[in-house]
């Protein structure tokens, strides 16, 4: 639980501290190489989503798209808490990478839906 704190107030001061240039610095190529090894087998290489997942989202490839409008307007706290967290039917990342490596999947992800 200690840990798990520790890391919420992390992400907490990362994000108020100047959290868009803190992104800014962060590694595309880093981000890309651990998206896909922990992402596009869900998200897809190109981060439209694999359509092979479709049924573990019950059809909606919008769940998996992170290059779609949604997930674009979404902040860069919204997509670390969700990274961290998971969301259904998301595991969550939080003892798997660390804050650098958010902001590198951030920056990554950023760059696809840029496209």
């Amino acid at each position: 639980m200690k840990k798990g704190l520790v890391l919420f107030f992390a992400v907490l001061l990362v994000a108020f501290s100047g959290f868009r240039a803190i992104i800014a610095a962060a590694s595309v190529s880093e981000g890309k190489a651990l998206f896909d090894s922990k992402c596009s087998i869900c998200h897809g290489l190109d981060g439209k989503g694999n359509q092979a997942m479709l049924a573990i989202v019950r059809g909606d490839i919008a769940k998996l798209d992170l290059t779609d409008k949604d997930t674009s307007k979404k902040t860069d706290a919204e997509l670390s808490q969700t990274i961290l967290n998971g969301k259904n039917p998301m595991q969550p990342f939080k003892s798997q990478i660390s804050i650098k490596d958010i902001q590198n999947l951030l920056k990554y992800i950023k760059s696809l839906q840029s496209k």
